[in-house]
């Protein structure tokens, strides 16, 4: 019996290469989207825009289902230093661009320990998704996201860049999902 079983497990292993990612769900008309991604510290008051690179793979996400990203001024980004509620900075981000849809993504990197090596970081990120007109309220997924950095003078940044691949992952599935519970999503 227990051989019967380790050879099925070992038979069905090559077939798990077969499987496939989920198809992206993407809206039928194009849709512009109002986008801030913004980089806050933990110790000091600034509130910055992201880096380049980690912008640039998240709105690759928008950009997959149809969606058409818009950056904020930087009127609006000035005020995200001295607004730290997530509702706050939604409101001052659905009075900039005119977008039908709201995503914000918040990112908060905290240096932990340097453990063999390398520095570790936790990146706190909350990414937020809500019609600008605030007709229901926002969607919104809070997760921490380890960073392992080699040199002692890279920071937040660098940090949130290492994260990035999993931000835009978590991005990619909420946005299906708003996709599908809004009923965008085109019919099969």
């Amino acid at each position: 019996m227990r051989c019967s079983l380790l050879c099925l497990i070992v038979a069905s292993l090559p077939l798990a290469g077969c499987l496939k990612p989920p198809p992206v769900v993407g809206v039928e008309e194009p849709m512009s989207v109002s986008v801030a991604t913004v980089l806050e510290s933990v110790d000091q008051p600034w509130v910055v825009s992201a880096p380049d690179a980690v912008v640039a793979r998240l709105n690759d996400e928008l950009v997959r289902r149809n969606l058409s990203p818009i950056a904020p001024s930087d009127e609006v980004l000035s005020t995200f230093a001295a607004i730290r509620s997530t509702a706050g900075r939604l409101e001052q981000l659905a009075l900039d661009p005119p977008a039908p849809l709201l995503v914000l993504i918040e990112a908060t990197p905290r240096f932990s320990a340097q453990v063999n090596g390398r520095y570790r970081w936790s990146v706190q990120a909350e990414i937020s998704i809500a019609p600008s007109a605030m007709t229901s309220p926002a969607t919104t997924e809070s997760f921490t996201i380890p960073a392992h950095l080699i040199y002692s003078h890279q920071a937040e940044a660098e940090a949130l860049a290492e994260a990035s691949p999993v931000v835009a992952r978590q991005l990619g599935r909420m946005l299906d999902e708003w996709i599908h519970s809004e009923g965008l999503a085109p019919a099969p």
